[in-house]
């Protein structure tokens, strides 16, 4: 078999860390996770063992939809393609029509 070992690090700030273990007959777990200023997030929990490679994923990033397929889980809490597509149109035309009122503001003057 193989000696156990246990590893892991964490970012000072908190946005990102690791940690993975293995045991004796070679089955490695471990997960990482990151977290952004912007509230996006993702946490992977993973197995490798003599089964194969399996991972669990929480997301909150948009685009990302709950799924799953070859020893792959997703759990989003992202708004789905097509609405996550509508809110970030909707949030870009706002941003436009911000800027343009503050130009139309500056060049008044």
């Amino acid at each position: 078999g193989h000696p156990p070992r246990i590893s892991g690090s964490s970012s000072k700030d908190g946005t990102h860390g690791r940690e993975e273990m293995s045991d004796e007959d070679g089955t490695v777990r471990g997960s990482y996770r990151i977290s952004l200023a912007d509230g996006r997030m993702r946490v992977v929990k993973y197995i490798a063992d003599k089964n194969g490679f399996r991972a669990g994923i929480a997301t909150n990033e948009q685009g990302t939809e709950s799924a799953s397929s070859s020893g792959v889980v997703i759990h989003s809490a992202a708004l789905p393609g097509a609405d996550a597509a509508r809110a970030a149109e909707k949030s870009r035309l706002a941003s436009m029509a911000a800027s343009n009122r503050k130009q139309s503001v500056f060049f008044e003057n």
